[in-house]
């Protein structure tokens, strides 16, 4: 819920696709610092092979992040403010015309199929890069990390040279395509280019990183001209009910896919980490890291091809809107007058 807020703040800031673009870039890069220490802090006290099996550093460790993360997000509640033309001069909607503008943007519907392939890509990365580290690799998960995010971060500042050059929507199908040619070719290159993979996916995932949102913002506009209405935490709400199944997918996919390869468990071996998997169970890691996310951004990117805000049109919503907004500030200020 917070992150849906959150997401759906930005928008108003900036009409311009150059400025939103821009300030998801700082978004962005905070962001990675969160999903970088999501990473670590769980890696530093996971139990590991060798050693005791409890869980209680890790529990520990999460009430620390918890109260962190509580009372940053209580910042930023009192720092932020939205902008009043689109809480006092806009009128709520009534459900039935809420759903109905909803779910008739087509614009909305291209791009959360989209997204509903990003969630999943991410679901099972999160879920299968320790996998990957202990089993197929056998390596320290910190250079598999660096081998994703230090790409991911050079890619994201790129991100706004990619849009100048093929425009929000090219920019994220473009970027897309990268990060799931790298992933899907994991599940079939020798182990010891998986990072050369890794590198490339990193760099492609700076796509639905920063520009998703600016996307979305698109799909605000062209709404705002249809309804009259601002309504940014309806789509970011609306998407999170229609991609949340995506993570639903990705964890029924891991048990699934580990036993139908054999995958040896804790459990199976005496209660101990069982690092020498039989071949099957290192290939269907490496479908579940690579092949299936893989498959699932490059849909994502074809997807987009029907995407209608796109050049003259996309341009001519961009006039209008500044139009609209325009009007209403107008209209805000005799309200204060008054």
């Amino acid at each position: 819920m917070i992150g849906l807020v959150y997401g759906a703040l930005l928008p108003e800031v900036s009409e311009s696709d150059q400025e939103r673009n821009g300030l998801q870039i700082s978004s962005s890069l905070f962001g990675l610092l969160g999903m970088i220490l999501g990473f670590l802090i769980p890696d530093f006290f996971r139990p590991k092979a060798g050693m005791e099996p409890t869980f209680l550093p890790l529990q520990i460790s999460m009430i620390v992040v918890a109260v962190v993360s509580m009372v940053l997000i209580i910042i930023t509640t009192l720092k932020v403010k939205e902008r009043p033309e689109f809480t006092q001069v806009d009128k709520p909607l009534p459900l039935g015309d809420a759903l109905r503008f909803t779910f008739t943007s087509k614009s909305f519907l291209i791009l959360v199929a989209q997204n509903f392939m990003s969630i999943l890509m991410q679901a099972l990365l999160l879920g299968m890069m320790f996998y990957l580290a202990d089993y197929v690799l056998k390596m320290g998960t910190i250079l598999i990390l660096m081998c994703v995010f230090i790409p991911l971060i050079i890619g994201v500042p790129l991100t706004a040279v990619w849009r100048k050059r093929f425009g929000v929507v090219g920019a994220q199908q473009f970027l897309l395509l990268i990060a799931g040619i790298g992933l899907t070719l994991i599940a079939f290159v020798p182990n010891p280019l998986i990072l050369l993979c890794l590198v490339a996916a990193g760099f492609g995932l700076s796509g639905p990183q920063t520009l998703t949102n600016v996307l979305f913002a698109q799909v605000a506009d062209e709404d705002e001209l249809r309804s009259g209405v601002r309504r940014e935490g309806a789509f970011f709400g609306v998407n999170a009910l229609i991609t949340k199944p995506a993570q639903s997918v990705a964890l029924a996919l891991v048990p699934f896919v580990l036993e139908a390869t054999k995958f040896v468990t804790r459990d199976a071996n005496g209660g101990q980490i069982f690092l020498n998997q039989p071949p099957e169970a290192i290939f269907g890691i490496k479908v579940l890291m690579g092949l299936i996310p893989g498959i699932a951004l490059i849909i994502g990117a074809l997807l987009l091809r029907w995407y209608p805000l796109q050049g003259a049109y996309l341009e001519k919503v961009k006039a209008e809107i500044l139009e609209l907004h325009a009007r209403k500030h107008a209209e805000l200020g005799k309200t204060s007058s008054d």
